[in-house]
């Protein structure tokens, strides 16, 4: 399965896009894009980003379901979600529930439309996403994101 994320509004406190999934469209928040690009190094990455306030590098990363660390502790309970592997300069970028840049820390939270700086009904999109790799992955499928501009 290959998703791709199409990054199209930049602000000084986001990134807005869309992903296309089986033909729906549905928008995405991001932290501010800094220009980082998935051929850069390491330094150049720690030079450029800004910890928890810059979204993760254009490029393609593999998406596997794993448990959160930090998701689960809120729960009290295993809580399983969407992850980047390999995403220079950032740990444990996920795919989750957020309605606004200041609630992601690199991570990509999906909404049905987006707002000024924000997207709306998060958890339903997330839901969807959730599902269909899922699907994908007992299916025996591998599963990309592709983002770019």
């Amino acid at each position: 399965m290959e998703l791709t994320l199409l990054r199209k509004i930049f602000t000084e406190r986001s990134t807005i896009g869309e992903i296309v999934l089986d033909g729906r469209i549905l928008s995405t928040i991001e932290d501010h894009d800094r220009g980082l690009t998935q051929d850069m190094t390491l330094e150049q990455v720690q030079k450029i980003k800004v910890y928890g306030k810059t979204c993760i590098p254009y490029g393609r990363y593999k998406v596997v379901i794993t448990k959160s660390p930090r998701f689960s502790a809120k729960k009290g309970k295993p809580v399983f979600t969407p992850q980047l592997v390999g995403v220079t300069g950032f740990d444990g970028i996920r795919i989750h529930i957020a309605n606004w840049a200041e609630q992601l820390e690199g991570c990509i939270a999906p909404g049905l439309r987006s707002g000024m700086d924000c997207v709306i009904d998060s958890s339903k999109a997330y839901n969807y996403i959730l599902d269909k790799i899922s699907l994908a992955i007992r299916a025996g499928e591998d599963v990309y994101i592709n983002i770019r501009k």
